[in-house]
């Protein structure tokens, strides 16, 4: 479903359908989501496509970003900040935005093509991606399948599929799985099942569950 506007000002978490909670004073803007997602207090998610099952914590924003199904985003998560041209006169956004609303004066009456420009490009979070308290991912960059960003990281560059990233900038320290089984969950696509589906998987043994899952989209697929 697309939202154009929602912006939960009460104390209490809310509902906007049977299947998207809001929690206080957060807020979606122009943003679509596939299904279920539950978004804590104090949060923004601004031009964003959402995969289900998203999970975000308190005090986060996420801008111009497509993520992926079954992710998770802890607490103070920045994806996305907006980044300043520096090849301006001022780092200050007066230059290329109209800014009456905040200053009640400006020199521009609409926003101007560089504000287009630097909302252009997007972040892209793949499915089963955890992003851990306090972390920031720059605009641009893609997480791939299976990520997990450490707490207080900051992502510079595209990371690749089930790696483990820490620090600032941040950088690999392992991959969550061999590498036969990162290609073998990569093919199977597990995320395109309900949480339902999963019911009576073996999470513990990674061999197991991967079988258990092809014997679920076998029968699906019979």
């Amino acid at each position: 479903m697309k939202i154009s506007l929602f912006q939960n000002k009460s104390f209490e978490t809310k509902k906007i359908n049977s299947s998207i909670s809001v929690g206080s004073s957060s807020i979606i803007i122009n943003s679509s989501f596939e299904s279920s997602a539950n978004l804590d207090k104090n949060s923004c998610i601004n031009r964003c496509s959402v995969g289900k099952y998203f999970g975000l914590g308190n005090f986060s924003y996420i801008a111009d970003a497509d993520i992926g199904k079954f992710c998770t985003f802890a607490s103070r998560v920045s994806i996305s900040p907006f980044n300043h041209p520096t090849n301006l006169l001022s780092i200050h956004e007066f230059q290329y935005k109209n800014l009456e609303y905040a200053f009640n004066e400006t020199i521009m009456k609409k926003d101007s093509a560089i504000q287009d420009e630097l909302r252009e490009k997007r972040t892209f979070i793949g499915n089963d991606v955890w992003i851990g308290d306090n972390a920031v991912v720059l605009k641009g960059v893609s997480l791939n399948h299976g990520v997990i960003v450490g707490a207080g990281s900051v992502v510079t560059k595209n990371i690749e599929p089930y790696s483990i990233v820490v620090g600032n900038p941040a950088r690999v320290t392992k991959k969550r799985f061999e590498d036969k089984v990162i290609e073998e969950l990569l093919v199977l696509k597990w995320w395109d099942l309900s949480i339902a589906d999963l019911k009576g998987c073996d999470f513990k043994n990674i061999e197991k569950a991967i079988n258990f899952i092809k014997k679920i989209k076998e029968k699906k697929n019979s």
